[in-house]
């Protein structure tokens, strides 16, 4: 059968190379040389399948280079690498002398790339730039020393970059200092930083009463408000002012009961006597003709011949002979026979019939309302903002303790939930509510203005990217050129 296999998977790859697909083929041939590595013929079909793939791939590159598309020319060289690593076939000396020019060509042009990309004051997107080469290209050259040169002169040119950009005095412009310190730490370079920002806190402290709601329902509370700020622009775990939270609001539940008499349909099978006809079985004897075969005797007469007695000559006679023979004859006899006769008996029966049954039970109703609000205070000379969340709900259950497992009936409780527990339901939302209205609160304070400083734009920055107004780039974009893009994301 292992013969059969390879010769089968032998005429498929040579198909393939008739008819050119050289990716095929090399595949095929690869499995018939590891099958039967003696096999030179496969070996040497293999390695024209894998030149015509290395070919087709420089064709492909060289191609690219004359229409300028420099991304085509990376993802070719890149894919045709990876197959000579993958393979550990590089290829005949010729094919190896113009891969290794069209590497020592796509070296200097990342160079080229990194290079305009720090003219540009932007060697954050230099360094992605040349992880993304290196993962196309230079990953398969563990020789080559491009990469870490290239490293070199992007973070010799961070280093500098910081140097211009950490302002003399970082209390003065705290935020900017903050921007180009975690930009700098990025390149290893250690800029001054201030410890705290402004407007920034730690901790909640909690004030107000909201009414029905328990001491875990407020310090529970307390934490969902936490949880909110620290996804938000105003956390720092280094700050040492506490937001605010003067709360107030209420946290109702109303629980009611009443009797009631419940119903279930049910089906009765109900037993009754009746009457069946059935067949039952008895032996019948009739009289029959039997044939029977009997021993008859009777005499034959035989010629035989015997010497006449004067010794010449022989004389012919006959002689009665006794033989039997089997003569057939018939009598009376008596047979039996199963046969059936139709008799009655009686047989219970069951027919159905609709019941009710009915129980006695308690229905328990639930009314739930929660209304809210979060007065958040900074106490540091910026405006404060509110939360608000208000919801109601209803519920109803049964209580009862009747079994009637025919109606599908069983003790039933109304488990409603508690007051506490419909506030517990509640904090996933005041958290997502609170990280939302801080955003919108810190763009409305430090996001609104026409024109921004370096510190005013820098601090603006720290709302998600797509409240980011345009103005605000700008004033960054002097800075940090293209990166101010990226900077956000160190």
């Amino acid at each position: 059968m292992a013969t059969i296999g390879c010769g089968s998977l032998r005429g498929r790859a040579d198909s393939a190379f008739e008819k050119g697909d050289y990716e095929g083929a090399a595949r095929d041939y690869a499995q018939v040389v590891a099958q039967d590595p003696t096999d030179q013929e496969a070996r040497a079909k293999l390695a024209q399948a894998r030149e015509k793939i290395f070919l087709g791939l420089l064709a492909e590159v060289a191609e690219s280079k004359r229409t300028g598309d420099k991304e085509r020319v990376f993802s070719a060289l890149g894919r045709l690498l990876d197959r000579a690593r993958g393979w550990n076939d590089p290829g005949s000396p010729a094919i190896q002398k113009r891969t290794h020019d069209e590497v020592a060509w796509a070296e200097e042009q990342i160079g080229i790339e990194c290079g305009a990309l720090l003219a540009r004051h932007a060697p954050l997107l230099a360094e992605d730039q040349l992880e993304a080469r290196d993962r196309q290209v230079l990953r398969h050259f563990p020789g080559s020393t491009v990469k870490s040169v290239i490293t070199d002169t992007i973070h010799e040119y961070a280093e500098t970059q910081c140097k211009r950009l950490a302002p003399a005095n970082p209390a003065a412009s705290p935020y900017f200092a903050d921007l180009v310190g975690k930009y700098c730490a990025h390149f290893h370079v250690t800029t001054a930083r201030v410890p705290v920002l402004p407007y920034h806190v730690s901790r909640v402290v909690l004030a107000g009463q909201v009414d029905g709601l328990s001491l875990e329902g407020r310090d529970a509370f307390a934490t969902a408000v936490q949880k909110g700020l620290e996804r938000s622009s105003f956390w720092d775990p280094r700050a040492e002012a506490p937001a605010i939270v003067t709360v107030s609001g209420k946290n109702h539940a109303a629980f009611s009961s009443r009797k009631m008499t419940l119903s279930r349909p049910w089906v009765e099978r109900i037993p009754y006597q009746a009457m069946e006809e059935y067949q039952e079985s008895y032996t019948e004897y009739y009289p029959d003709t039997e044939t029977y075969y009997d021993t008859e005797h009777y005499t034959e007469f035989e010629t035989y011949t015997h010497s006449c007695g004067d010794g010449k000559n022989t004389c012919t006679d006959t002689r009665p002979v006794s033989k039997t023979r089997q003569v057939p004859r018939t009598r009376q006899v008596t047979k039996s026979r199963t046969a059936y006769r139709t008799k009655t008996r009686p047989v219970t029966r069951y027919r159905e019939e609709d019941r009710v049954f009915a129980f006695e039970a308690t229905e328990r109703s639930g009314n739930y309302e929660v209304d809210v609000a979060a007065h958040i205070d900074f106490k540091q000379g910026v405006a404060p903002f509110a939360v608000h969340l208000s919801n109601t709900k209803s519920d109803s259950g049964i209580d009862h303790d009747s079994s009637f497992p025919p109606a599908g009936v069983s003790p039933s409780r109304s488990n409603l939930q508690t007051r506490d527990a419909f506030w517990l339901e509640q904090l996933p939302t005041i958290t997502q509510r609170t990280t939302l209205s801080a955003h919108s609160h810190w763009v409305a304070l430090f996001c609104s203005q026409s024109t921004y400083s370096s510190d005013e734009a820098a601090r603006c920055y720290y709302v998600p990217a797509a409240e980011r107004p345009k103005a605000a780039r700008d004033v960054l974009f002097g800075s940090f050129g293209p990166d101010i893009d990226n900077v956000q994301r160190l």
